[in-house]
């Protein structure tokens, strides 16, 4: 596959949020990031990734960086933007929306995080459909897996909005079991595969 885009757009909107690319510079950001991911019902619902420093994020996005045939010419790292609510500069950040890869053998998959305060008013679904789409039709992008901790109901909800299907359960970042999503139409993978899902190679 060709890379269909030369940069990430630096934002995406939609009717309610803004997406703004996470630049590894900004602290703001990173700030934010770190914020979002330390969240306590975040920790609670898909475990602690043990990030408390931008070398620790640095860290984690470099090692589920997107390939070369996605990001195209782009840095070797995982895609994120910062989700904002509302669309004037100052609107306040609420979260995040990332595309990752774990195996290279696999389709990237697509995360969200929020902090929890802006929970459960559809936040997450809007930011999540957009990043897919944008992913899709301009960055060429044919398929997006969604993985989750088997219990948490909240993602799987947002998963089930966003239109995926379960495709097998696989050990995650914690050893604990999680739910890899596909949509509809997209292979059922193999025991072998579902293994790699979060193993490099």
């Amino acid at each position: 596959m060709a890379p269909m885009h030369e940069l990430w757009a630096q934002e995406l909107q939609t009717e309610r949020l803004r997406l703004i690319w996470h630049d590894h510079d900004n602290e703001v950001q990173n700030k934010h990031f770190l914020a979002t991911a330390n969240d306590p019902v975040a920790i609670a619902r898909m475990g602690d990734f043990g990030l408390r420093t931008k070398q620790d994020m640095l860290g984690l996005s470099h090692n589920r960086a997107l390939p070369k045939e996605v990001r195209g010419p782009n840095a070797a790292r995982a895609a994120t933007y910062i989700v904002h609510l509302g669309h004037a500069d100052d609107a306040p950040m609420i979260g995040l929306v990332n595309l990752w890869q774990g195996s290279t053998a696999l389709t990237p998959d697509i995360g969200w995080s929020l902090l929890n305060e802006y929970a459960g008013h559809g936040y997450a679904t809007e930011a999540s459909r957009r990043g897919m789409k944008y992913w899709h039709e301009e960055c060429g992008i044919p398929e997006i897996a969604v993985t989750t901790d088997v219990y948490n109901k909240e993602s799987i909800r947002i998963a089930e909005k966003l239109g995926y299907e379960l495709n097998g359960v696989v050990t995650g970042h914690h050893g604990k079991p999680e739910n890899v999503f596909t949509l509809p139409g997209t292979r059922k993978y193999s025991e072998e595969e579902l293994a790699s899902f979060f193993a490099k190679g």
